[in-house]
């Protein structure tokens, strides 16, 4: 499994830059964090939230962990029975869930389990979060920051595959936005390719 550290390592190593010298830490993690961001919602996580239900009381308050994040799925599961059915006897009103008033399958032994998508970690959270995207997608994110710093004009760098705001090796806007628009192309093409499957969000 990949670190947001093997992320970090790999724009260090393709930028030619492992001392931050040119393109400082803070900058290539912004940038990181700007790539992880852009991967959702074609690239998510999912989380489950397990509520007890209670004899009578119909409003459930719901952590919201994460901004933006999807409801997928609602499921009511007998305690007693097993069974695990779809349920759609409730409302969402901001990060409340609301239980029908009246539903028979209000009662003391039942839970409801709602599952959530969410935007991946981001990757200036810490350097050890493992990141979660699909398997092999690795370099996603890390071709989308690579299109924003070579989008930069950084007066240090002389060679022809890097901008230069100098004239040493004739390297001219054309050349910095060409080879900025490459690496998002990459990133385009590989979003499509590890994109996953899209659930259906449930009426909330």
């Amino acid at each position: 499994m990949s670190t947001y550290q093997d992320l970090l390592d790999d724009f260090r190593d393709r930028l030619d830059d492992e001392d931050d010298v040119e393109v400082i830490l803070a900058t290539k993690m912004r940038f990181l964090d700007r790539g992880v961001t852009a991967t959702w919602p074609r690239f998510y996580k999912r989380r489950s939230v397990v509520v007890p239900l209670v004899y009578g009381v119909t409003a459930y308050p719901i952590t919201v962990l994460y901004v933006g994040e999807r409801l997928i799925q609602v499921m009511l599961e007998d305690e007693v029975g097993g069974e695990s059915l779809p349920f759609r006897g409730y409302e969402m009103a901001g990060s409340t869930l609301h239980v029908r008033d009246g539903s028979e399958l209000i009662m003391a032994g039942h839970d409801l389990t709602l599952t959530f998508m969410h935007p991946l970690e981001r990757a200036s959270g810490a350097a050890a979060t493992v990141y979660a995207g699909p398997y092999g997608s690795e370099a996603v994110p890390v071709h989308y920051a690579m299109s924003l710093a070579c989008a930069r004009a950084i007066h240090s760098r002389t060679n022809y595959e890097r901008m230069s705001t100098t004239d040493v090796n004739n390297v001219g806007l054309n050349d910095i936005m060409a080879e900025s628009q490459f690496w998002l192309d990459r990133f385009a093409i590989e979003m499509d390719q590890y994109e996953m499957s899209q659930p259906e969000l449930v009426a909330s």
